[in-house]
């Protein structure tokens, strides 16, 4: 019988035992689950943060070679009565055709599930494309419309702290992503910046460097126009270009 000595040895556990076994057992899972869980969340972040390194890389590259003028956050082009016409561009569209890039994956964070991605969307970087990330619209990269044009890196005295681009789960768009955000997106929907890193945000600034950011009044900024939005600061208005 179970528990019952036969010469100095014991045979079979209790039902405690078995229980206290089982018991630590589950624990043991519980805490491996979550380290996993843990573990694979801070690696799609640092993926996140690699994707937006490239993005800044692929960026600076084209700005030495565009006078360093920073692309359009959106065109399209427009007859001859100011009515749009054709295909919208975002701003991904333009550094994909200067680096004629073949591989579009940089601009899908990877926290995304891999089924909500649709694979012909990514050879398509105009305004129905699929982007994780939203430029910073007010300060950096303008729609080009009657009135706006996007802002020069040169102009800018400290583009270490200026937002270029960061993450954006913009709600009621189709694609997960959009193309462009400002300050107020941030103050009024903290929630579509932050929730793919459980809180986190990943920020690519204008000198090309990244940082992650939990706290929303730091990425928000104290002032629309000063640091790190700079909103209406180095966007230039058509006037000015002429």
């Amino acid at each position: 019988m179970s528990g019952k000595l036969h010469g100095g040895w014991r045979h079979g556990y209790t039902v405690l035992e078995l229980l206290l076994v089982t018991g630590i057992l589950c624990l043991l899972l519980m805490i491996a689950f979550g380290t996993g869980s843990k573990l694979l969340e801070l690696s799609r972040r640092a993926k996140c943060a690699g994707n937006l390194r490239q993005i800044g890389i692929l960026m600076q590259s084209y700005l030495a070679d565009h006078r360093y003028e920073y692309p359009p956050g959106v065109y399209q082009a427009r007859d001859e009565n100011g009515n749009t016409v054709g295909q919208a561009y975002g701003w991904a569209w333009y550094l994909a055709q200067y680096h004629e890039m073949k591989d579009f994956r940089c601009f899908i964070c990877p926290a995304i599930p891999p089924e909500n991605v649709q694979p012909g969307l990514l050879k398509n970087l105009g305004i129905n494309g699929y982007i994780s990330y939203a430029v910073n619209r007010y300060g950096v990269c303008a729609g080009i419309t009657a009135k706006h044009l996007s802002a020069f890196q040169t102009s800018m005295p400290e583009p270490s702290k200026i937002i270029f681009a960061l993450d954006y789960d913009a709600p009621n768009q189709p694609y997960d992503g959009w193309y462009r955000a400002s300050r107020d997106d941030v103050n009024t929907n903290w929630d579509a910046f932050s929730k793919r890193h459980s809180g986190a945000v990943n920020v690519l600034y204008c000198d090309g460097h990244v940082e992650t950011g939990r706290d929303k009044k730091a990425v928000m900024g104290s002032d629309r126009r000063q640091y790190p939005w700079a909103e209406e600061q180095y966007i230039r208005l058509n006037d000015q270009a002429k």
